[in-house]
């Protein structure tokens, strides 16, 4: 986050842009034929916006505008420095979920393996994956909404998980504070590592791998990596 916050030069040893733009639309395919079985079982969905005759708000590069949140504008570019796209809003369920499932209602659509999967119905969303929780509750946060259904596709079986994820005000609070360190850091060094372990699995993922723990002036100017125990806290949420 913290080289992306200065657009700092991507390491692409990891993942080719190619294969990411195929995870990416890949996504893309499988949260639209979510969207549609929502819909064909008696669900309310809206995924975009719309002009008041029905057509789609389209966005710069002429498709339809996704629905979210936009904070933190730049006094200088005009640009949210906080934003977020939400999968939908359901405003309305079938008669037989009417007790279980409040609207109106966020919707989050993720699909994994069936291995993923088994860890998501073992612990929940909360402990399965920080990140995914972050984002469902900074999006109710911004968009005042007080529920959020879950929804991840196992890709090998074509099962559900399900789990309808309530609002958290302290949680919600805690990114929030974290959104606002970034912003106002100036170069990378004005941020601690996550880990100070060069193993760690997020930074496996990470473009930004090799100026991070190869640049010489890393860890000074406030770089220096927090203790272990500090984010495996933050990480269980």
């Amino acid at each position: 986050m913290k080289y992306h916050r200065v657009t700092a030069t991507e390491d692409s040893s990891y993942v080719t842009p190619g294969a990411l733009q195929r995870h990416a639309e890949a996504g893309h395919w499988t949260e639209s034929a979510v969207a549609e079985w929502l819909r064909l079982a008696g669900f309310g969905l809206r995924t975009h916006h719309i002009h008041e005759d029905g057509s789609p708000v389209l966005n710069t590069f002429g498709k339809p505008k996704q629905l979210g949140f936009y904070a933190a504008k730049d006094p200088e570019t005009g640009q949210a420095r906080i934003a977020g796209e939400i999968d939908g809003v359901i405003t309305h369920v079938p008669p037989e979920l009417r007790d279980m499932i409040p609207v109106p209602c966020l919707w989050e659509s993720k699909k994994a393996t069936a291995k993923k999967c088994k860890r998501f119905s073992s612990v929940g969303v909360e402990k399965a994956d920080a990140k995914y929780y972050g984002q469902i509750q900074t999006c109710m946060a911004y968009l005042e909404i007080k529920h959020t259904l879950f929804s991840m596709l196992n890709l090998d079986n074509m099962e559900f998980y399900w789990e309808l994820v309530p609002f958290d005000p302290l949680a919600a609070q805690h990114i929030t504070d974290r959104a606002v360190k970034v912003l106002q850091s100036q170069t990378p060094y004005d941020l601690p590592r996550i880990t100070s372990d060069t193993s760690d699995f997020r930074c496996k993922f990470c473009p930004y791998k090799e100026p991070c723990w190869n640049d010489p002036k890393e860890g000074k100017l406030g770089g220096t990596p927090l203790p272990y125990w500090i984010n495996k806290g933050a990480d269980s949420g």
